[in-house]
């Protein structure tokens, strides 16, 4: 009698870590399930770098700083492709002959602050160069530059994002895909895909000859909806992920490229620019530089040549000429006119031929 009590308890215990066993079994396999049918955030490949370093940018004279002022106009053009936008609003992307997006802009959330803070809400400033154009975003917590340069002879823009914060920043960019071409060409039926190795989105329509590729190689998106869902007429959304640690001496790269040969020569040349993007700054400022040395000149309205193979600065201030570096009190209305302030401030242009002329009073610009 005392064998079958010592038998039954030990049946009893075996029953009692088998049941304990199969409970862990049931949360182990719970748990993973939870991971793995939660939406995840992604790790980039260590092998790949998602940011540039951060070089120096071109900060001599030829360039105007001011506070935006809304609804002005401002663009990025490259003789392949070009960006066009009105301060503390969204721009639009173009790559000949096609408009790729409109309605670009950014937004920025926090780390925990539970509110979405609109980025022309806080676009605070505008610099002008010949080679870039840079907006500045400021918060109390941080701020973002955002420099934008067309390549001269690629066919793309490249958007970097300069970013410098207290806290983790998570960075929004949302935009609409168009694919189409110039006026008065027809209409196309685009359609937009995400390719989530790559990071990029991958713009084609019905015949595989036009394409668009935009992308980042930190982005993820959060907008492409299955193709089952009803259609919305929501923009495009991707985010990027910004921590302080990261970005000291980093920028981030949104590239924007298109081509008239199918995808996979967009695709070509969106690798080709982000893979490239100091070397393609750096030669399209050299080039404004050598326009300045050899192309551009001034005289005074008495006739007097002030420029001899110099360059334009050289010759202003040779000239005993005052160069101010903004534009509220100055609007020409042809090129050798003269100033009116009851007019609007001009727009900002890329070309330093124009930047001086909003610049000048009583000095004519002519090109050799």
């Amino acid at each position: 009698m005392a064998a079958t009590a010592q038998r039954e308890k030990t049946m009893t215990r075996a029953v009692e870590l088998c049941i304990v066993a199969l409970c862990l079994a049931l949360a182990s396999g719970v748990r993973q399930w939870h991971v793995e049918g939660r939406p995840q955030r992604p790790a980039l490949d260590s092998t790949v770098d998602s940011t540039v370093q951060r070089f120096p940018l071109r900060s001599d004279r030829d360039q105007l700083d001011r506070t935006t002022h809304l609804g002005a106009f401002f663009d990025v053009i490259g003789r392949r492709a070009a960006l066009f936008g009105y301060e503390n609003r969204p721009l639009e992307a173009w790559v000949y002959p096609m408009k790729i997006l409109d309605d670009f802009g950014l937004s920025f959330r926090l780390e925990g602050y539970p509110l979405e803070i609109n980025g022309g809400d806080i676009m605070a400033s505008i610099r002008v160069r010949p080679e870039s154009t840079a907006i500045t975003y400021a918060h109390a917590a941080f701020t973002v530059r955002q420099i934008m340069f067309a390549p001269l002879d690629e066919p793309g823009v490249v958007i970097l994002l300069d970013v410098d914060s207290v806290l983790p920043l998570t960075i929004l960019a949302s935009f609409r895909p168009r694919l189409r071409l110039m006026w008065p060409a027809t209409s196309m039926t685009s359609s937009l895909g995400w390719d989530a190795d790559a990071h990029v989105y991958t713009l084609t329509e019905e015949t595989g000859r036009y394409a668009g590729v935009i992308g980042c190689p930190s982005a993820r998106d959060v907008s492409v909806m299955p193709y089952q869902e009803e259609p919305r007429d929501v923009p495009n959304r991707f985010i990027i992920d910004a921590t302080p640690e990261t970005l000291k001496d980093r920028r981030i790269p949104i590239v924007i490229a298109g081509s008239v040969e199918g995808r996979a020569a967009a695709k070509a040349a969106y690798e080709r620019i982000l893979g490239s993007v100091q070397t393609l700054y750096e030669r399209t400022a050299q080039h404004y530089e050598e326009l300045d040395r050899n192309t551009i000149g001034l005289e005074a309205q008495t006739g007097k040549n002030l420029v001899e193979g110099g360059g334009l600065a050289q010759s202003i201030e040779g000239a005993g000429l005052t160069v101010q570096n903004h534009v509220e009190r100055h609007s020409f209305s042809r090129v050798s006119g003269g100033s009116n302030p009851s007019l609007p401030p001009p727009p900002l242009r890329s070309h330093k031929c124009f930047i001086y002329l909003h610049l000048l009073q009583s000095v004519q610009a002519k090109i050799f």
